[in-house]
């Protein structure tokens, strides 16, 4: 078994001055991650552990720049690109919150908006399996945006539908604009550099572990390296980054997420 302590890693000290639901939200994500990894979910732990990294690189962009990253220095610009490319998600949806847009009003807090957007992915409009199509969907994306054209799909990602609907209503139509459309303009200049980088031939640690996890038609699958990255344990190796983002990534599990979060309802 994979024990959980394994993952402690993934921790690192938040600064009193980040907001107690920002913190609020990454503990929630490492419960979601330990989750994952107890179940021998695969597929959802590769998820939760992505989305940690980026959260971590969001908290030293906005708030504390001595944060640490929980990676070898050699490696802990991975997520950088998508820590800025988040740090604007959390600008427009404060910004739409706060001045009441419709779509707004499906949520709590500007943070409750974040994290739907977090999990469901900004950078694609639909499910990609591997770097080259994530590439090609992330750049068709980032063509339509700059149209002011809504990628995303109402159904399959409401979050992120949402907040580009109303940014891109607020962008083209309401008077007193220019301060938003600054914002705008970084948003999409930093998803032109997350596609760059995801571009790189970038690798991470991982330690590799041989499991045997059950799928829904009940036949078993074997697979290696459910990444713990950083350890000085025998085993110890890298992958390629995009087989860690795209290699364990079924459709469903946008669906477990759902269901996880009724456990977890500070999201």
């Amino acid at each position: 078994m994979v024990k959980l302590e394994t993952f402690n890693i993934c921790s690192s000290k938040i600064e009193s001055s980040v907001p107690e639901a920002w913190c609020l939200l990454l503990i929630d994500i490492q419960s979601l991650l330990k989750v994952a990894i107890r179940d021998f979910d695969a597929p959802l732990a590769v998820t939760m552990l992505n989305r940690l990294y980026i959260l971590h690189w969001f908290i030293r962009i906005r708030w504390d720049g001595r944060h640490k990253i929980p990676l070898e220095k050699t490696n802990k610009n991975l997520f950088k690109a998508q820590g800025i490319l988040y740090n604007y998600v959390a600008n427009m949806a404060m910004e739409c919150h706060f001045r009441g847009t419709s779509e707004s009003l499906c949520y709590k807090t500007p943070v409750h908006w974040f994290t739907g957007v977090l999990l469901e992915d900004i950078l694609y409009a639909k499910e990609v399996c591997n770097k080259t199509e994530a590439i090609k969907e992330a750049k068709q994306c980032n063509r339509m945006l700059r149209k002011y054209e809504n990628p995303f799909c109402k159904e399959t990602q409401p979050n992120c539908w949402r907040l580009m609907e109303s940014s891109i209503n607020w962008a083209l139509n309401y008077e007193g604009a220019k301060e938003f459309k600054k914002i705008w303009y970084g948003f999409l200049k930093a998803r032109s550099e997350a596609v760059l980088d995801l571009q790189k031939a970038n690798y991470l640690p991982v330690e590799y572990r041989t499991l045997e996890l059950k799928v829904e038609d009940q036949q078993k699958c074997v697979i290696q390296a459910l990444v713990s990255p950083t350890l000085n344990t025998r085993g110890k190796g890298k992958v390629p980054l995009e087989k860690f983002l795209f290699k364990f990534t079924p459709q469903d599990v946008s669906q477990k997420i759902e269901v996880l979060l009724q456990a977890h309802p500070s999201l």
